[in-house]
């Protein structure tokens, strides 16, 4: 027996309109509604907070079966179609609240998905919210040993155009690396002499509520980098008391 794919649409009950739009199979279409009843600010944030408005009134999304076919990839070409046709939110194009144009499954997705994609994104930039949400939706997330391979692989053998490569030469026209002028972290020995002042003189202003890490904590994970990446350094005590940290072989 083959298997049914289908694509959906999710619209609001108080007007009509629709905010969203998937592929799936069997009862995938019901997955977001149990997802936003759900404790967690993981996954598709814009989608969510529509649902659970839409739970706090007592209602619920219609969720509407749009096409049906037993070819996943044409069910992933006619995803993509519709995506295009309503436009995104983030994109500033239409109120769907998908953060990608479909038709990318597990499956390539045909020639002339991708060239929709392509025409829609050309020339289009996000704006300052959009990347700042874009931002949110990543944080924490890290990838998997297998993901990192495939996009090393990918990688391989690839040459920038001589156009790439003067993009990337003006964008850095007047770059100043944040640690110019800065301490790092550790100095050669012999690079302090005496009567150096401390490095954190003139830095009051970092005490207590105005210092970044005023009542932040380190994850356990964090201090077990923090602690492997000094292994090895040896502490030199300054006159004043302080101290600055150099590699062993430097002694």
């Amino acid at each position: 027996m083959s298997i049914e794919f289908y694509v959906y649409e999710y619209s609001d009950p108080t007007t009509n309109e629709i905010f969203y739009v998937g592929k799936g199979k069997e009862n995938r279409c019901y997955d977001h509604i149990a997802d936003a009843k759900r404790d967690s600010n993981k996954g598709n944030l814009h989608k969510k907070s529509k649902i659970r408005n839409i739970l706090k009134e007592g209602l619920e999304p219609i969720v509407t079966i749009v096409y049906r076919t037993t070819n996943e990839q044409d069910a992933y070409d006619e995803e993509g179609r519709r995506i295009q046709l309503y436009g995104r939110r983030d994109l500033g194009t239409g109120p769907l609240t998908n953060l990608n144009d479909g038709g990318t499954g597990s499956t390539s997705p045909s020639k002339e998905i991708r060239n929709k994609i392509g025409s829609a994104m050309r020339g289009k930039k996000h704006s300052a919210e959009s990347k700042r949400k874009i931002t949110e939706s990543l944080t924490g997330k890290i990838h998997s040993e297998e993901t990192k391979q495939k996009m090393s692989e990918s990688a391989k053998g690839k040459v920038c155009s001589e156009e790439t490569k003067q993009k990337m030469s003006k964008a850095k026209e007047n770059y100043v690396p944040w640690n110019k002028g800065k301490q790092t972290g550790y100095v050669s020995a012999g690079a302090w002499q005496k009567g150096n002042e401390p490095w954190n003189k003139g830095k009051e202003h970092m005490k207590g509520e105005d210092n970044p890490m005023f009542g932040k904590n380190h994850s356990e994970d964090t201090k077990m980098k923090m602690s492997n990446a000094v292994k090895g350094r040896k502490r030199v005590y300054r006159k004043d008391g302080s101290y600055y940290m150099i590699k062993p072989e430097v002694v």
